[in-house]
């Protein structure tokens, strides 16, 4: 009689149900309001286990934050109220009682964190606008042949709506072969002039 072979047992690993709340409940106040659209979720970057030799790469600046919703900014001055209120109450059931007074609030109510989340809204609106234009000032100047690009694109694009952007910057790139040489060097000189200016900005003040 042959022997069965011995079956290897897997123990699914079954998640802490509780501690994953937790984590979940300590960004409520940068969800979205109950009953809303459904928010797109933000996963926390971790931190490499390992830095790189030398100096790493600079991140490029993202502009300002985003504004916080009328949710966001009750959950801001109603928690603390719940805390006071209860003190052994736990993160999970505050944050729970949070939302039912929220989702309980007469509109009245809702106005004036509404009002305040509007202007904080224009208010980052207003930053980023500068912060584009400021970063747009400190790029670098475009070459000869994407300043070319730039201004032949729509025209090649209307002539040729079928191709996808790959076989219209091929064309551009064809058509800028093909360009007589002191019309290049006009693009060339124009360049060159943007790039002086941009240098002289970039040099720093005596």
């Amino acid at each position: 009689m042959l022997a069965l072979a011995s079956r290897p047992v897997f123990r699914a690993c079954v998640p802490n149900a509780r501690r994953s709340l937790s984590v979940r409940v300590l960004n409520e106040a940068k969800a979205p309001a109950p009953g809303g659209k459904r928010a797109k979720a933000v996963q926390k970057e971790e931190p490499s286990k390992a830095k790189a030799k030398g100096s790493a790469p600079k991140k490029e600046e993202k502009g300002p934050k985003k504004a916080p919703s009328a949710y966001n900014l009750f959950f801001k001055a109603k928690f603390p109220e719940i805390k006071k209120a209860k003190p052994d109450v736990s993160l999970v059931d505050g944050a729970a009682l949070v939302r039912e007074a929220w989702a309980a609030a007469t509109p009245e109510a809702k106005v004036p964190f509404q009002r305040e989340a509007a202007e904080l809204k224009a208010a980052v609106a207003v930053k980023r606008a500068e912060f584009k234009a400021a970063k747009k000032a400190n790029a670098r100047p475009l070459s000869g042949y994407m300043l070319f690009s730039n201004k032949e694109r729509a025209a090649v694009k209307a002539a040729n709506p079928d191709k996808s952007m790959i076989e219209i910057s091929a064309l551009l790139g064809k058509a800028w072969k093909e360009l007589p040489e002191a019309e290049k060097e006009k693009y060339k000189a124009e360049s060159q002039k943007l790039k002086d200016e941009w240098k002289a900005k970039q040099a720093p003040s005596s």
